[in-house]
């Protein structure tokens, strides 16, 4: 991304396209995986914005790839592209929220989502403005915190256990929805 709008699309355009559409169909599984996890403890409101992130990812993937084989021009990739990211960005806000207000997910999930939309609008901010060297200086910010999002997120649907713990799964005392199966385990196994 940062090479595209660095201004080494032409170069680097069809590349970044491919990479984004693999990008945006890896995020499926963590999107389907929240929603089995946290359907019942966060209200009715979470399937039909599962639903949407995942019109959105498969929207936003498919014009990538149609960019590529010169289906749909630029043009009408920043249309798919914008509207497929809408619901996503939605969707990284709930998880921001489930985590930072309704503790059902560790806090480090929600400061990391915050941190990596704070960083996407900067990019892109400063991409439309044509500051390049602060476009990629906020590039390696976005690229930081959404792997720590997705190491995070990830860590904490692969628990309960240690990594989910360790994640700051019990916040302000309170223990997360995902730290409720761990507990109901032990309590099984001492009779």
């Amino acid at each position: 991304m940062a090479l595209f709008f660095g201004g080494r699309g032409d170069r680097f355009g069809a590349l970044n396209d491919f990479f984004s559409a693999i990008a945006l169909l890896l995020v499926i599984p963590l999107v389907i995986a929240v929603n089995e996890r946290l359907h019942t403890d966060a209200g009715g409101w979470l399937l039909p914005l599962t639903v949407a992130t995942l019109a959105g990812l498969l929207l936003a993937a498919a014009g990538q790839l149609l960019l590529i084989v010169r289906v749909i021009d630029l043009s009408t990739s920043f249309v798919t592209g914008g509207l497929g990211i809408l619901p996503v960005l939605g969707w990284v806000i709930a998880l921001a929220w489930l985590s930072l207000g309704a503790h059902l997910l560790p806090a480090a999930v929600g400061w990391l989502g915050v941190a990596l939309l704070g960083s996407a609008a900067l990019t892109g901010t400063f991409s439309m403005v044509k500051l390049p060297l602060a476009m990629w200086a906020c590039s390696v910010v976005l690229l930081a915190s959404l792997l720590g999002w997705l190491v995070a997120l990830g860590l904490t649907l692969a628990g309960p256990g240690p990594a989910s713990v360790a994640l700051d799964a019990r916040v302000g005392g309170q223990a997360s929805a995902l730290e409720a199966p761990a507990r109901l385990t032990v309590a099984a196994a001492n009779g």
